[in-house]
């Protein structure tokens, strides 16, 4: 009984000894003076306030919570009072040191700045002991959380109406009408300031990187509201690429000068400006594919210019606009006809022209070359996924321009130029589009009527069963993948198939004739007894072919090797042609024996001997 007893005592002594401290609590802040929060008790008072306000919410039934917890909201409102007045007074202090200093010599902006941060540096020496206690209690506290929100609003607030002015007259005085110099200056100098700010946002908070990161971007909208002007106005998509990719440097992790790790603050700044000036970029782009790359056009009088077949002029110097070799020549009644790039590519000074060892003795047709300057330009200035689409439409548009150029040569010059036009853009274009990991591939979806319109059809033919068609299928989407690499892939063996075949029949042509002469006839009798099959007439056949090998595939040796500089895709393009010569020779010969003729005919090593010699002379 008298443990029981002692257990009671120690519980109601326990329970009456937080109303005593609650009284001593409200004791003291009904007195609080200015100085209260800084004295050093005051955190200790705090503590034992928690632990009333925990007691009370655990025994609710007691008359006087209501008491403890106005007295917590009470020394919640003397934190905050406390806090704001601090900043007010340091305003203050502020405003009452640059008055005195403009009545003899202002000071420049950048120290003025210096004053603003060196001040509040101190301020935050005597601040951040009562942020800490208010920062670890807003876990399990709602009101913590909103005194926390009311002192990073009056701290942040405070910051941007001091700073704002200066920053702005700055970033004015910076103006300058080219994008690049101004937008390095301007970021250059912002990340600077938003960097301390960034650095003096954590001497006091460790919480509130939405407050922060609102405070920073409304700094940097001072920049963006200059730039995006400018940015909207540029037009040229090298400045704007090399913007994208200055901007996209600041982003890159640890990489802020003095080794300062502020990357948030950088982040914070430059995201915003990045944004604006990848989206003007893909804009541009798709403006320039379609004006510059999907519509152009050559005139006849300057196809065989950039196809660069046998005879033709050689590459003249290049265009410091365009960027390729003037297509005629400029004279007092004619200008040039190539489209100008001046409004987007930045010029350069002028160059000779390289001649193109791998890919003909001439510069690239000017689709290929802006196809593959542009991709270049954009690849890694803008999102992956935006890249892909631009760099899909770009290369098709491309391609398709290389086909109808193939078009317009081939009835100017010869469908043998027509094919090893596009061998050689074809290759140089698949060639570079290998160096991007991107993804060429655009996922179409179509309707697909085929059994509604078939149904239609039988009802119209046969109006009667039209009750048969209550369960008539419904339309569908497919689904297609359209790969433009596959599409590269898909006419330059069409071209080289066709150049082969072109060569054979070029050569072949007397075997050619006769084999389809012989063609009808299946029995070696009826053959013999036809005029064509005759022993001179074959003689002459095989003759005729001679000559026409050592006449005609000459020509096509040096005409592919006029148009494709590599040896390589030379020689394979020749064997592959030589294969299918010498196979018409032996299926000549087959037929030869099948007539049992016995004429002076070469064989097969004889011929394959003669294609070699023709071709070692003319590689050489």
């Amino acid at each position: 009984m008298h443990a029981h007893l002692v257990t009671v005592t120690e519980t109601i002594t326990q329970k009456l000894s937080y109303f005593s401290e609650f009284d001593h609590i409200s004791h003291i802040l009904n007195t609080p003076g200015e100085t209260l929060v800084k004295e050093p008790g005051f955190i200790t008072m705090l503590q034992k306030l928690d632990s009333c306000l925990e007691f009370v919410s655990s025994n609710p039934s007691y008359k006087d919570s209501g008491l403890f917890k106005m007295r917590y909201r009470q020394c919640l409102t003397l934190i905050k009072m406390y806090f704001v007045d601090a900043l007010r007074k340091l305003v203050g202090e502020i405003k009452d040191t640059l008055s005195q200093r403009s009545t003899n010599e202002p000071l420049p902006p950048n120290l003025q700045l210096s004053l603003f941060y060196s001040k509040f540096v101190t301020f935050a020496s005597k601040t951040k002991h009562l942020v800490i206690e208010i920062e670890k209690r807003c876990a399990g506290h709602p009101e913590y959380y909103y005194l926390l929100k009311d002192c990073l609003n009056a701290f942040t607030n405070v910051r941007k109406s001091l700073l704002s002015p200066y920053i702005s007259d700055t970033i004015k005085q910076m103006q300058d009408p080219n994008l690049m110099t101004f937008a390095t200056n301007g970021c250059a100098y912002l990340l600077r300031v938003c960097g301390d700010e960034y650095q003096l946002f954590r001497e006091i908070f460790t919480l509130g990187e939405d407050s922060i990161r609102s405070y920073i971007d409304s700094i940097s909208q001072l920049l963006s509201q200059q730039l995006r002007p400018l940015i909207l106005k540029e037009v040229r998509i090298d400045i704007l690429s090399d913007l994208c990719n200055s901007l996209l440097l600041y982003l890159e992790p640890n990489t802020y000068e003095d080794g300062k790790k502020n990357n948030e603050s950088v982040r914070y700044v430059v995201e915003a400006i990045l944004e604006g000036a990848q989206s003007r970029l893909s804009f541009r782009a798709q403006e320039f594919i379609l004006s510059e790359i999907r519509q152009f056009k050559p005139r006849e009088q300057e196809i065989l210019l950039l196809a660069r077949g046998p005879g033709l002029p050689k590459p003249a110097a290049v265009n410091p606009i365009t960027s390729v070799s003037e297509l005629l020549p400029i004279t007092a009644e004619n200008t040039p006809i190539s489209p100008s790039l001046s409004s987007a590519f930045e010029s350069e000074p002028p160059v000779i022209q390289e001649v193109d060892k791998s890919f003909g003795g001439g510069e690239w047709y000017p689709t290929l070359q802006r196809t593959m300057n542009l991709l270049a330009k954009l690849h890694g200035a803008i999102p992956e996924a935006s890249f892909d689409d631009l760099a899909q439409d770009a290369v098709e548009s491309c391609r398709l321009t290389i086909i109808e150029a193939s078009d317009m040569l081939a009835n100017k010059e010869s469908p043998a130029d027509a094919h090893l036009f596009i061998i050689k853009n074809m290759l140089q274009l698949r060639e570079h589009v290998s160096y991007y990991d991107a993804k060429f591939t655009r996922f179409k979806s179509a309707f697909k009527f085929v059994d509604v319109l078939d149904a239609i059809k039988d009802v119209f033919a046969q109006p009667l069963r039209f009750q048969s068609y209550g369960n008539l299928a419904l339309p569908f989407i497919k689904t297609q993948n359209d790969d433009v690499r596959q599409l590269l892939d898909s006419d330059l063996r069409k071209a080289c198939e066709n150049f082969i075949l072109g060569i054979s029949q070029i050569v072949c042509q007397p075997l050619i004739v006769f084999l389809g002469q012989c063609q009808p006839y299946k029995k070696p009798d009826s053959l013999a007894n036809q005029p064509f099959a005759s022993p001179d007439a074959v003689q002459s056949v095989h003759d005729s072919f001679v000559k026409s090998l050592q006449a005609n595939l000459l020509p096509q040796i040096l005409l592919l090797k006029n148009y494709l500089g590599d040896k390589n895709t030379q020689l394979t393009l020749i064997r592959i042609a030589k294969n299918s010569i010498v196979g018409s020779f032996i299926d000549f010969i087959a037929v030869v024996k099948q007539l049992h003729l016995i004429i002076p005919v070469k064989n097969e090593v004889e011929i394959s001997d003669i294609i070699d010699q023709i071709l070692e002379f003319g590689m050489h």
